[in-house]
């Protein structure tokens, strides 16, 4: 049998050397390699939970074409969905109302939406008080004045984009006062109306500290909103 010189682990001193240089190389690459993919992996794993965070945020928001109405209100699309509005989410809705001052065969369709008693409570506001819209077909001018039965003032504004004609009333009788105030805009041959009726009482006919004046500008301020939010709608073919 031939010597070779091996020794009794196969290998040579200086082989043995050169494998475990080569074996420390080794690991140390395998190590890299491994602490690399670490750092990749937790790259990634960050990555995706942002993007979940940021999809889970996104699915939660409402997107621009989604409509939001503001704490407190409601919205009203008429029966026709010719119009909507917002309205005080406590006042009554009443879409059967008919404005009937104006004498036989001259009354006018709309929908009421009625000051809740709540509101009325300790004040000299009476019940019969509300805001309407109501629509009349006309061959010429949209006037407020023909959706009251004596227009005593008159004028013309414009509120946010559209042209309105404006008429006040006031009227009494047995210790009650009758305030009406009309916003008349037109589409077309449509005219719409929107109305703030306030019936009120004379604060001196009641025992003195039970009744006080009702805060006018509550309900002024109502009415300016619920005309703000007032829109036309597109019309269905």
């Amino acid at each position: 049998m031939k010597d070779y010189g091996v020794p009794l682990n196969g290998l040579k001193r200086g082989e043995n050397k050169l494998l475990l240089r080569y074996y420390m190389t080794y690991t140390k690459t395998i190590m890299a390699i491994f602490v690399l993919l670490l750092i990749v992996g937790g790259v990634w794993y960050v990555f995706d939970l942002k993007n979940n965070a940021i999809s889970t945020i996104s699915s939660g928001t409402p997107s621009p074409s989604e409509e939001t109405i503001e704490a407190g209100y409601k919205k009203y699309v008429s029966a026709n969905s010719d119009f909507s509005v917002e309205y005080p989410e406590n006042y009554t809705v009443n879409d059967r109302y008919v404005y009937m001052a104006l004498g036989p065969e001259k009354d006018i369709s709309g929908v009421a939406f009625i000051i809740p008693e709540a509101l009325m409570t300790g004040t000299n506001l009476s019940r019969g008080s509300y805001m309407s819209i109501e629509k009349r077909v006309v061959e010429k001018d949209c006037k407020a004045a023909d959706f009251l039965s004596v227009a005593q003032t008159q004028n013309d504004v414009i509120e946010n984009g559209r042209n309105y004609n404006v008429a006040t009333s006031q009227d009494a009788g047995a210790g009650n006062y009758y305030e009406e105030t009309v916003f008349a805009s037109a589409d077309g041959t449509n005219c719409y109306g929107m109305r703030l009726f306030l019936h009120t009482t004379a604060v001196g006919n009641y025992e003195p500290g039970t009744i006080k004046e009702f805060d006018r500008q509550q309900f002024v301020t109502a009415f300016n909103r619920f005309r703000s939010t007032f829109t036309l709608l597109p019309k269905k073919d």
